[in-house]
């Protein structure tokens, strides 16, 4: 058993995993692994050159869906993180095949260490997701079509276009427009009682 399937059986509150590339078969794995109580997200980076390419897999969405996983994605994602509840691992390896089997033939060499979670890696995890997109059954529905097109007149070649279709872009804006409160916009105070200060005022 690898550290990361112990840590998704140990997990109790939360799971929370980022990875650039997400197939279908190893999100199925790992998300078997955790208890349905659990807190869970996970974030890729979902460029349409990858979906394209299948380095990533559309139907991871609806693994998560079945599972009752946020699902987000981020296009400048890099990272690969995998948090169970206060345990973090950190490295090298996407969540796919290739990144989770060990070492080769079947797998990559890949490289992670674990660590406890500090405050720090939390704010980081906040600031990604508050700048990421959470996928629904519209916006998906609008990627597999964007996709499914593409392959149709192109077969498997790389996308000479940069990224997604003007139909799916535009979904994009509606959902961005919407605003958002951040962290930075809250007052910073030591004690509550300063707030009730400052409004008396």
């Amino acid at each position: 058993m690898t550290t990361l399937s112990k840590a998704a059986i140990a997990a109790k509150r939360s799971v929370f995993v980022c990875s650039a590339f997400v197939k279908a078969d190893a999100f199925d794995q790992l998300s078997s692994e955790v208890s349905p109580g659990c807190e869970t997200t996970l974030i890729a980076r979902w460029q349409f050159r990858d979906l394209v390419s299948g380095v990533s897999d559309l139907n991871a969405y609806e693994i998560a869906v079945d599972r009752n996983w946020g699902f987000y994605f981020n296009q400048d994602l890099h990272a690969k993180l995998y948090i169970f509840d206060e345990e973090a691992i950190v490295g090298s390896s996407n969540l796919t095949g290739k990144g989770l089997a060990g070492s080769p033939p079947t797998g990559n060499i890949e490289l992670s260490t674990t660590l406890r979670v500090q405050s720090e890696l939390r704010e980081w995890c906040y600031h990604l997701l508050s700048r990421s997109t959470k996928i629904d059954a519209v916006l998906y529905k609008a990627i597999c079509q964007d996709v499914e097109a593409y392959k149709e007149t192109h077969g498997n070649l790389l996308p000479t276009r940069r990224g997604f279709s003007e139909n799916v872009l535009s979904i994009l804006r509606q959902r961005n427009s919407k605003p958002r409160i951040y962290l930075y916009d809250l007052p910073q105070l030591r004690h509550p009682d300063q707030l009730v200060d400052a409004s008396a005022a």
